[in-house]
Parts: structure tokens; C-alpha cells; sequence
């Protein structure tokens, strides 16, 4: 879902990856998510004041068939 709202537009806050009323499962998810791709340097992750919100921008160029596997096992 990052990877595809990071797509369409290039840029976006964590806040607007989040439903509504997120839960905290989905908080969480969605965290964790945005490490890995910052992880992989496929995302780059900004914050400008102490509890703001995130910024998140794609870093460099990615291929629009490219799709990303997770590390977990089931």
C-alpha cells in the first residue's frame, strides 16, 4: 500500500496511509512497513518537529513492475 501511494504521487505522510479510526494493530503494521522500506533505501522518512508527522518520498527510481517480498516466513 506505501509502495503504490508512494507510486501514484512520490511523496506522502504517514498520517494520510492511515485510515480514519487506524487500530493500533494497523499503527503498527504500517510502522514497521515504512522502516523496511526505508530499510532498503527505496523510501526516504522525514520529520521536522518532536511528534510530527512523518514525510515519506521515494529515493531514486523504481521499477513499476518491481513488487516487494516480505522477510517473514508464515
Amino acid at each position: 500500500m506505501i509502495a503504490e501511494r508512494l507510486r501514484r504521487g512520490g511523496r506522502a505522510t504517514f498520517q494520510s496511509l492511515l485510515n480514519r479510526n487506524p487500530s493500533q494493530l494497523d499503527v503498527v503494521v504500517t510502522f514497521l512497513a515504512m522502516l523496511e522500506l526505508v530499510k532498503r533505501h527505496l523510501v526516504r522518512a522525514r520529520q521536522t518537529q518532536l511528534f510530527g508527522d512523518i514525510e515519506l518520498e521515494k529515493e531514486g527510481t523504481w521499477d513499476e513492475n518491481e513488487t516487494f517480498e516480505l522477510e517473514f516466513g508464515e
